[in-house]
């Protein structure tokens, strides 16, 4: 049986940069997308998160997104480092397909690490099986730090 986990958590905070003696806010949108057990595929709902997300800073501007892909600690260590991996390429490919203009990308795949939740528990797997996906508009003062495409 297949569960899904619609539990959407939308952060908005501001960011403060230091630019030329002045200082700048930018607006940055952060949530969780959910995966299934042992998939790659973004769901409906994180499809549905990712579109909310980005109507909320406008189709037109251009982004910086962070993608950080996570699994719970079923199968091997190996195994769940590239499932991580192919979960944050989802959301990225979701991004470029809507037409995003996303001019920085910094991927972090963590596999099993770094879980939210005990893996003991049916529920507590379902939380750590996600993406972090952060959002805001693009900033020059970043270009140092493209992380894309992945070496």
């Amino acid at each position: 049986m297949r569960t899904f986990i619609f539990s959407v958590f939308f952060l908005y905070f501001p960011l403060i940069f230091a630019q030329n003696d002045s200082l700048s806010v930018s607006i940055e949108r952060s949530a969780f997308l959910y995966f299934n057990s042992g998939s790659a595929v973004l769901t409906q709902e994180g499809k549905f998160i990712i579109d909310t997300l980005t109507k909320s800073l406008g189709y037109s501007q251009v982004l910086e997104a962070e993608v950080y892909g996570y699994t719970d600690a079923v199968g091997t260590g190996k195994t769940n480092l590239r499932l991580s991996e192919r979960r944050s390429e989802s959301v990225f490919a979701y991004l470029n397909a809507k037409g995003l203009k996303v001019k920085v990308a910094r991927f972090l795949d963590t596999g099993e690490i770094d879980p939210i939740k005990e893996n003991k528990t049916p529920e507590g797997r379902a939380s750590n099986r996600r993406v972090k996906l952060i959002i805001r508009p693009y900033s020059p003062s970043t270009k140092s730090q493209i992380i894309y495409p992945k070496e």
